[in-house]
């Protein structure tokens, strides 16, 4: 069986959204390339995420995305998404790919060759399933396989949520949470592994959702999620906690409801941002919704924020 290859080169900050794009349009498999995995990392070793993410930063990536069948249709289709993609983000469109037809082989075992686990915050480990080396006793494990859904912890908009959620819940008690977007169940997982009681994860693909739930049965977690494809403005539960790792339109919209659904002093952390989207991020939260503005992280082209519920 022969295979066709889509090889493009982009910017790291958009890496993980296009590989999700990619997985979208019926990739099999991505194989991400650059510098920190393929020759300043030693095989076997995990990597600090800060570490991780400043070496990435620096340079570009090589997305190679395996299909079964590539037809020209679906070239231009998904050449036209990432430009686009690449426009709202970055405000570039110069994409360059490459096709070609290469043989079958051992697939499965050449793409677990580039993933290697991070450490993020203090204790969080973020994981491949089958690295199933031994950690400390007061580490957290968290076992994600790239490339099903958004959000593996390689990105600074899912590494700032994990931060936040374990310094949130090391200072707070935290009984409830809501994970907007979930993707791949990765804070919903990372929660409840963190002691919280009770968690909802939505999120509006179904795939997504499948994948989260599988991935909270490999961690032994899933008695303690419950994953639902429901409207956000239908949830009438309260929370301590909302983390949402989504797009700026989507986010104002949903402001309002996260007011609603917060508990007292309840808090809402918030990532998926572009810096020069900051001033609406704060108008939209603060000046419209009275949520009061904790703290805010930068990373590249990216920002994050911690808001507090106002009485």
């Amino acid at each position: 069986m022969k295979w066709s290859k889509l090889s493009i080169n982009v910017p790291s900050i958009i890496s993980e959204e296009l590989g999700a794009l990619l997985i979208g349009f019926g990739a099999c498999g991505i194989e991400e390339k650059f510098l920190v995995y393929d020759e300043l990392q030693p095989l076997g070793q995990s990597l600090k995420c800060e570490e991780f993410l400043k070496l990435k930063r620096s340079q570009n990536v090589t997305l190679d995305a395996y299909f079964k069948t590539l037809d020209r249709g679906k070239i231009k289709k998904i050449v036209e998404s990432i430009k686009l993609v690449q426009t709202f983000t970055i405000g570039k469109n110069d994409l360059q790919a490459h096709i070609e037809e290469i043989a079958d082989k051992d697939w499965n075992k050449e793409w677990k060759k580039g993933f290697r686990p991070i450490k993020i915050g203090m204790n969080l480990i973020i994981s491949p399933s089958w690295d199933r080396r031994r950690y400390g006793s007061d580490e957290t494990v968290i076992y994600i396989d790239p490339g099903q859904a958004f959000g593996t912890g390689h990105h600074f908009t899912t590494a700032f949520c994990l931060e936040y959620l374990e310094h949130i819940i090391k200072k707070n008690k935290i009984n409830t949470l809501l994970d907007v977007g979930t993707g791949s169940g990765i804070l919903a997982i990372a929660a409840a592994k963190l002691e919280v009681c009770s968690i909802t994860a939505i999120d509006i693909d179904k795939k997504a959702l499948a994948v989260a739930r599988q991935n909270s049965i490999i961690n032994n977690v899933s008695n303690k999620i419950v994953f639902s494809n429901e409207p956000l403005e239908k949830i009438t539960a309260k929370f301590d906690l909302i983390i949402a790792n989504i797009l700026l339109q989507t986010i104002l919209e949903y402001a309002p409801f996260f007011k609603k659904l917060l508990n007292p002093k309840g808090q809402c952390v918030i990532s998926g941002i572009l810096k020069n989207q900051r001033k609406d991020t704060i108008e939209g939260f603060v000046n419209r919704n009275f949520f009061k503005l904790i703290s805010e992280e930068e990373d590249g082209e990216w920002i994050s924020f911690l808001f507090k519920k106002e009485q």
